[in-house]
Formats: structure tokens, sequence, C-alpha cells
């Protein structure tokens, strides 16, 4: 087992906590048709388990995209957890899965373009290349609205980051994919992936 993979999952599922801890519904979210019930919440706490042990399988997640089979933006995050856990990419799963976990919960949606790109890198190095643009895409789409709420919930609770540069660097990687430049290094996905993903609700 990686310790190491298994500290960033742990990590991670505090940070997505502290990224809605202001939202007056955090938790609190009743079933509907939108959102799942427990026991697709528990299912994905067994599949949490199984990704931080580095054991988890595309097959795994057959049962828990069954009882969402009515939830197609779930679905849609699901598939991509899968494809992360095909290729063995289990840092990406770890986050991923923390926040598929929190929309189980409170049925909200996050912004975090960082992360969206972190994955279009990963997906692209892949050859997966359809997940690679709709991740491109969504990263795009969300900067608009992104930028003023994160900076002012990073005002609010300090990442230690400076929020400016972060927003430079986000949009420097979208505007090197749409030059050409497909790859990033491991430093620049890192960075997307932890320090940059300040992520709020929609």
């Amino acid at each position: 087992m990686n310790r190491t993979i298994i500290a960033a999952f742990a990590l991670t599922f505090i940070l997505i906590a502290g990224c809605t801890k202001d939202s007056p519904g955090n938790g609190t979210a009743s079933v509907t048709q939108d959102i799942p019930n427990q026991v697709a919440i528990d299912e994905t706490s067994r599949l949490a388990s199984l990704i931080g042990q580095q054991t988890a399988t595309p097959a795994d997640f057959n049962n828990l995209a069954a009882m969402l089979s009515d939830n197609e933006h779930a679905l849609d995050e699901l598939g991509e957890i899968v494809t992360l856990v095909k290729y063995g990419e289990y840092e990406h799963v770890s986050h991923a899965i923390a926040f598929f976990d929190g929309y189980l919960r409170t049925g909200s949606e996050l912004l975090c373009p960082a992360h969206a790109l972190s994955h279009y890198y990963v997906f692209k190095k892949h050859g997966e290349d359809d997940l690679a643009e709709e991740a491109l895409e969504e990263a795009e789409e969300q900067m608009p609205e992104w930028i003023p709420k994160a900076r002012e919930y990073d005002q609010k609770y300090p990442s230690g980051q400076n929020f400016e540069e972060v927003v430079r660097r986000i949009s420097a990687d979208i505007e090197n994919i749409e030059s050409g430049n497909t790859t990033a290094s491991d430093d620049e996905i890192s960075f997307l992936t932890d320090e940059a993903s300040i992520c709020v609700e929609a």
C-alpha cells in the first residue's frame, strides 16, 4: 500500500469538506431523483477504500453505475473515475472520488478548473482524446464564474497561494493547449492538482 497515496486521499477529503463548509445546506440534502440515496454514498465509500489501497478495478464500479442510471452528471463523473482507475492514475482518482462523494452528499457541483485541466493532461497522455477535450471545455467554461467566487473564497480561507498567480497559470495552460501544447511537466500537473485546486460551489 502506498502511504503517500493514502495520505493524499485523506487530505483531499478534508480539503473538499473545506471547499463547501460555507454552504447552508451542506450535508443535509434530501433524497431526490438527482441526489442518490445513502446506499450509493456507502458504495462510494467502499470504492474509495479500494482506491486508497490501489486495488480498485473498472468492474468494481458497475454496481454504483447501476444505482446512478438516472443521474447523467453523476454517470459522466463516474466514467472519468473509471477511466483513471483503468490507467492506474490513483492520485487523480483519489481527488476525483472525493469530489464525487461530495456531490452525492450535497447535490452541489463544484467549480474547479485546475482540477479539470489536470485531468486533461492525464487523459491526453493515455490517448483518451474525447475525455481530454471534455475536461478542457469544462475548465474553459468554469473560469469566468470561478475567478470571482474563488478569489472571495481565498480571501476568506487563505490557501497560502498567490491567487492572481494561480489564475495566470491556469489561463496560460489553457492558452498553451489551444496553441497545440497538449502536454505539461509533472510539476505543472501537480500544481494544478494541488495548489491551484481552489474549489467553490457553482
